[in-house]
């Protein structure tokens, strides 16, 4: 069982979708406990919210990378790599939901 070069890329793009989703969900649902000055790089237009928008694009892309390597049969650790995949569809559905 080797790790291929595109499941590498799959996972670390899945990683830094992930880690966006969280990032704008902890500040969506308490952007109240933070200061203003945490609060506004994250306005529309600004570095930090560009950054974790670009993390969330790049982990749906690399989602998409994830069905080609199950469709090629590279199945190391497939569980996990499907469980971040859930993660990251369900936060981007959690984001939208919550009306920002």
């Amino acid at each position: 069982m080797k790790i291929t070069m595109w499941q590498k890329i799959e996972v670390t793009g899945l990683f830094l979708g992930l880690g966006g989703v969280v990032v704008q969900f902890l500040n969506i649902n308490f952007w109240s406990f933070f200061s203003d000055g945490y609060q506004e790089p994250f306005y529309g237009g600004e570095l930090l919210a560009f950054w974790v928008s670009i993390f969330i694009i790049v982990g749906m892309i690399s989602s998409l990378l994830l069905l080609v390597n199950l469709a090629c049969k590279r199945l190391v650790l497939w569980w996990a790599r499907l469980l971040g995949f859930l993660g990251l569809y369900l936060g981007v559905a959690a984001i939208g939901a919550s009306g920002v």
